[in-house]
């Protein structure tokens, strides 16, 4: 499960599409990223920036806070259990599942929008000096 906070500007996910680009004659230009809250059947669809795309997985950068599909964000205002659908595509504008610029289905899962925004814990520990005896 993934877990992002509300009203946020850039925030970060990692999933791994590039799993399924050996199942497609063609490699995504991008991708559409479908969310569905599990609530209400609410369905927004953004095309999320991508940080990172390599073997491993891929770091996708989405933001809460604004209405702006194209440019990676999208305003949620409930919180709760969303389901979400990966969508790899040829092109960079395309917010349709249904449109011919759709490859296929890279992922599927559940991303959970928090009530309150969850910190990010950076651990910085006090490491002392070595002491030698001579």
């Amino acid at each position: 499960m993934l877990y992002i906070n509300p009203n946020e500007a850039a925030q970060e996910i990692t999933v791994t599409l590039k799993d399924r680009w050996k199942d497609f004659a063609t490699h995504p230009e991008s991708y559409l990223l479908q969310l569905t809250n599990t609530n209400n059947a609410g369905v927004y669809y953004l095309i999320p920036i991508i940080v990172s795309d390599n073997s491993r997985y891929s770091l996708l950068r989405i933001g809460t806070n604004v209405l702006n599909a194209v440019g990676g964000s999208v305003l949620l205002t409930e919180t709760g259990e969303y389901s979400y659908v990966i969508y790899g595509q040829s092109g960079t504008t395309n917010l349709n599942p249904v449109n011919a610029a759709i490859i296929g289905v890279y992922e599927i899962g559940t991303i959970f929008v928090n009530s309150t925004p969850i910190a990010e814990v950076v651990y910085s520990p006090t490491i002392p000096e070595t002491i030698v005896n001579e």
